[in-house]
């Protein structure tokens, strides 16, 4: 237990470089891009899933008897905010996935280039078509994986919620894992220049503390109303990059601005 809360400090210390970095090396125009599709898509969203909410919370509760107390409320706005919530929730753990495979080419060269910077080792940048396509295809096996393996983890813990007393530990347990499998896609940003696809994902299980750290800030800046889904992305990877970079290279190794 110690071990994982060192691990998970490791991973939140390092975003103390990220907005540092991304000023020195003048990163930020590599991450409007990313940072305005992260903003359409969750806007987006949340007028498709308002508009959804009226008209589908309207008729499952249109079931409601008419002769009951508050039965033209529950219908006309209590029926769609419930629904309008159930939806928003369930939309945050698909967001997430959803963003990080396709901003992964961006992302990937805002990693690269904060790479390049620290240890001075150079990478080729990845403007092709092709290659393009290649960075999408992999985040979205990420994604697929972890969306899947995440999906699992939380139905399970919905059930062990029901129970009392040991449901209380529900809530936290659930935060905790979907801040791994977000910091598990950030560090990937880092690990696809250095590993597969396997190694990556033993390289992130093997600091699954880490990537705790890293995925927590994530998780809780999608809940920050529009400024939220513009600066995680860049934010996130960087610290993420950071961090890989301290296990992969070791911090003395690595030349932080002043």
């Amino acid at each position: 237990m110690k071990q994982y809360i060192r691990d998970i400090l490791f991973g939140l210390s390092d975003y103390k470089y990220s907005f540092k970095l991304l000023r020195t090396y003048r990163l930020w125009g590599y991450c409007l891009v990313p940072m305005f599709i992260s903003l359409g898509l969750g806007l987006g969203a949340l007028i498709l899933i308002g508009l959804c909410s009226y008209f589908i919370g309207g008729w499952i509760f249109s079931f409601y008897p008419d002769n009951w107390y508050g039965a033209h409320a529950v219908e006309t706005w209590l029926g769609p905010i419930l629904v309008f919530i159930s939806l928003s929730i369930s939309f945050l753990f698909l967001y997430k996935y959803l963003v990080m495979a396709i901003v992964a080419p961006f992302m990937s060269m805002v990693s690269e280039t904060i790479e390049k910077e620290l240890t001075g080792k150079t990478y080729t940048q990845r403007v092709t078509r092709r290659e393009y396509w290649a960075q999408v295809g992999r985040g979205l096996k990420i994604a697929i994986r972890l969306f899947t393996r995440e999906m699992g983890f939380t139905i399970l813990l919905l059930f062990i919620g029901l129970i009392p007393f040991v449901g209380a530990l529900a809530t936290p347990a659930l935060i905790l894992i979907q801040s791994y499998y977000a910091g598990f896609g950030n560090f990937d940003y880092v690990m696809e220049r250095r590993l597969s696809l396997p190694e990556s994902i033993q390289f992130v299980r093997s600091h699954r503390g880490i990537a705790m750290g890293n995925g927590l800030p994530f998780v809780l800046l999608l809940f920050v109303p529009i400024l939220g889904l513009m600066i995680a992305p860049p934010l996130c990877t960087v610290a993420a990059t950071v961090s890989a970079l301290r296990l992969l290279e070791g911090e003395d190794k690595l030349n932080f601005p002043k």
